[in-house]
């Protein structure tokens, strides 16, 4: 599993299920002990009978990394003007972002259901190509 965030304050932290489709990357919140890595890192989670769970096998990754993994799934498009406008699984989207960025990107959006692309996103997952 991916560990894309911890929050300190409640102890949770945004966790990915399962592989990318059309450009959602399904995600979830799970109470988690303080990981012994920076986020994002790949770790193994382990539940007891007794509902405890630790985290095992952390290791760091980024995101660019987890974009690039999933890069068949990914929204191929370019961010500018707060909007994401591209393409993925032969369908337009024009995505509202809160992302200071701006050119070229394959990105992916963490959701916790996948289906309907939502209108807004505050959380992007972002490769941005090294373009001459």
């Amino acid at each position: 599993m991916i560990l894309l965030d911890y929050d300190p304050t409640s102890g949770t932290a945004l966790i990915s299920t399962g592989k990318a489709r059309c450009g959602q990357l399904e995600v979830r919140h799970v109470p988690v002990p303080r990981p012994p890595v920076a986020p994002p890192a790949v770790v193994d989670v382990i539940r007891s009978p007794n509902g405890g769970v630790a985290l095992v096998g952390a290791s760091p990754t980024s995101e660019e990394e987890i974009v690039l993994d999933n890069a068949d799934q990914a929204i191929e498009g370019e961010i500018s003007r707060g909007r994401l406008r591209g393409v993925v699984c032969n369908r337009e989207v024009d995505i509202k972002v809160y992302a200071p960025y701006r050119g070229p990107a394959l990105a992916l959006v963490p959701v916790r259901r996948i289906g309907k692309m939502p209108k807004a996103v505050v959380r992007l997952l972002v490769y941005r190509p090294a373009l001459p």
